[in-house]
């Protein structure tokens, strides 16, 4: 009985002691799993945080130079010049005509009003309203700063018309008007209503529940509208009559959360700066990843510039709650468990252990399915000749990547080819070029690679849905793609499948337009030491894109027969039409071997540039050698065309904004890949 009696109390000692030194290790482990999650959470967020700053920043700072060059443009025309001398000398004529010219190109660019000053700042014509009175001393500075070059004001209050007493929250463009080598003789104010574009560009950076993107001027106040209006109001910030927070409120800490009570009149002209615009008004860029508390007295994280073109500051800020409510939910669960250790018995401690294992079995068999290495697959997107394409994100990194995944049914060339193209595209590097980020295996043997996700829509997309684009627009699609070949060239890569479905336009940190070639899983290498994959009776490409050396299966084939897809694509852009068609891919095939191309204007029905004509219908040639040189050759030809450069990024802008958007109805996201390739060999086709 003794030695039963010692023999439980030393193996419930054992149990006890296990128990502790579970309790220990697990709270060690939570700890130091805690302590390395909070760091990246906080990476994660810090990252966000100094993009969306930088995003908006950079973004600004593209609005503001577009303003100012459109100022100097119209101040720099003569006949404008002319016509301000006589109606700053009050000749009713002159004012007439300045007034609906000026008004017919402001207008369209997002301007409300204008004023013309004489060199005192004296108002002598208005676009609404009796000429009288002076502008705002606030301005004076940037009128003086315009002599030099056309200014831009941060929002400010001024009137809208000539006789109004009421002022109200403006952007002012200010540029002088003068004769060469003269001193001015008056000025052209172009009022901008900061609640319209100014305020869009700032609220496209609102993320989540509570991130919200402003600005503010030098002295604190808030030059934007707040996303949170009812709260303000609700807090004694702004009067209820208030319709937006622009000029109406100055930016600072309050001491305290105001959602439980609002703010006192008595106390709050005394109160400091909030963290993050104390720093901006004083022209110090950051981030502040610990809380601090915003204008509602809300703890918050958040990044901030000052840009001193515009004179504003930008600030971008997520409620800490929000940032960091992984965190929360860490030390909830981690609370959980250490109390269920503590109340614990050696049955219990079994039982959990063994719901634990069967948990953690299903919860593993539910990753593998949606898993394939160390990307979360989470829809189909896209599907193409050799596979599917799904949406998926890095484990960790949490980074959108399109994961393209070979046919189930594929065969080994089908592989081989699969795994080469991942290997030419890693070698390139051009930013025109479709990034590939990772590839391998999957659990079951599946291939993948991970490259980039786009969003946009590949040219035949965009042509079958808006018809043909404007020749400058043309000539900044083929610049970009004749860089990304270029580098392709020069690794000894022939693409060999340059059509529209091959080339995407996207968007890239505010600019639209921006170009990616993608699939070069039909490349060749032309390096006599690299294998070749394809049969040698077997052609590779699409039919209407195609060169007549590849049709022909010669073997002097480089960088020449690319430039020779590229053209027709460009041919595509323009007229909607490709020069050689037919009832068949064998009739499609000897017209580009037999016959010319007929003219761009046959095919448009309309006058194509000449220039630009000139230089697609080279590339056109039989004889690769009567062709463009390489890429860098054909690239140098359309920019000396004279509608290069006429596409600017504020159309591309305006283009997927107004035009794409009412054609698709949505932002017309979609992914790489995809489209048809035709392989041509002695007996079928195969699609």
């Amino acid at each position: 009985m003794a030695l039963s009696t010692t023999f439980l109390y030393r193996e419930r000692w054992r149990m006890w002691v296990a128990l502790a030194v579970a309790a220990v290790l697990i709270a060690t482990i939570g700890l130091t799993v805690h302590h390395l999650i909070k760091r990246e959470v906080r990476r994660l967020v810090g990252n966000s945080l100094d993009t969306m700053v930088d995003t908006h920043a950079n973004g600004m700072a593209l609005w503001t130079s577009s303003h100012r060059e459109l100022a100097g443009t119209i101040v720099e025309r003569s006949v404008i010049r002319e016509y301000a001398r006589a109606a700053l000398l009050g000749d009713a004529d002159a004012q007439s005509w300045l007034s609906e010219s000026l008004m017919s190109v402001i207008e369209p660019q997002g301007f409300a009003s204008f004023f013309l000053l004489d060199g005192s700042g004296a108002i002598k014509q208005a676009s609404v309203g009796p000429a009288s009175g002076h502008m705002p001393a606030t301005l004076r500075p940037f009128l003086d700063d315009s002599i030099h070059a056309p200014t831009i004001t941060p929002p400010m209050m001024m009137p809208h018309h000539a006789a109004d007493e009421a002022l109200a929250p403006h952007i002012a463009v200010c540029a002088a008007l003068r004769d060469p080598d003269s001193p001015p003789y008056g000025f052209l104010v172009l009022l901008i209503h900061p609640q319209d574009d100014f305020a869009d560009f700032l609220a496209a950076g609102q993320f989540g529940k509570s991130g919200e993107t402003y600005a503010v001027d030098s002295e604190g106040w808030m030059i934007a509208p707040s996303r949170f209006m009812q709260q303000l109001k609700s807090m004694g910030l702004l009067k209820e009559t208030a319709e937006d927070s622009i000029l109406r409120m100055v930016v600072r800490d309050p001491g305290r959360d105001l959602r439980g009570a609002p703010l006192t009149e008595a106390t709050g002209g005394h109160l400091p700066l909030t963290r993050s615009v104390g720093a901006v008004t004083q022209k110090q860029p950051g981030m502040d990843l610990e809380p601090y508390r915003d204008y509602r007295g809300v703890p918050v994280v958040g990044a901030w510039r000052w840009l001193d073109d515009m004179g504003i500051g930008i600030i971008v800020e997520i409620d800490a709650d929000e940032a960091y409510a992984p965190l929360t939910t860490l030390r909830m669960v981690f609370g959980v468990l250490v109390a269920l250790l503590a109340i614990a018995t050696v049955v219990g401690t079994v039982i959990w252990r063994r719901n634990n294992l069967l948990g953690r079995r299903a919860n593993d068999a539910e990753a593998r399915l949606r898993q394939v290495g160390q990307y979360q697959l989470e829809k189909k997107i896209g599907e193409g000749g050799m596979g599917a394409v799904y949406l998926g994100q890095h484990s960790m990194l949490r980074r959108r990547t399109a994961i393209k995944m070979i046919a189930g049914r594929a065969s080994d060339e089908d592989l081989k080819l699969f795994e080469r193209e991942v290997q030419l595209c890693c070698q390139l590097t051009h930013p025109n070029t479709i990034a590939v980020y990772d590839y391998g295996r999957a659990a079951d043997g599946t291939f993948y690679y991970a490259m980039e996700f786009l969003e946009g829509a590949d040219l035949d997309t965009v042509i079958e849905r808006t018809g043909p684009i404007p020749p400058g627009r043309v000539i900044h699609v083929l610049t970009q793609a004749c860089w990304s070949l270029a580098e392709a060239h020069r690794a000894n890569l022939i693409h060999r499948d340059i059509k529209p479905a091959n080339i995407f336009l996207s968007e890239r940190g505010g600019v639209y337009d921006f170009v990616k070639v993608l699939d070069f899983g039909l490349a060749k290498s032309t390096d006599a030491r690299s294998p070749q994959l394809s049969a040698a009776d077997v052609i590779s490409g699409t039919p209407p894109y195609m060169c007549p050396e590849i049709i022909q299966q010669s073997s002097d084939v480089d960088g020449r027969s690319d430039l020779y897809s590229l053209a027709i694509v460009g041919i595509y852009l323009l007229t909607g039409k490709v020069p050689f068609d037919g009832s068949n891919v064998m009739d499609v095939l000897m017209a580009h071997v037999q016959r010319e191309p007929p003219s761009l204007e046959e095919l448009a029905g309309r006058p194509v540039p000449p220039d630009l004509e000139g230089v697609l219908m080279t590339c056109l040639a039989k004889d690769p050698a009567d062709r463009p040189r390489n890429a860098d050759a054909l690239r140098r030809a359309l920019e000396n065309c004279a509608d290069a450069g006429t596409w600017t990024s504020d159309m591309a802008a305006t283009w997927w904004a107004e035009e794409w958007k009412h054609e698709t109805g949505d932002s017309g996201a979609r992914v790489t890949s995809g489209g048809r390739t035709m392989m041509l060999d002695s007996k079928r086709f195969l699609d």
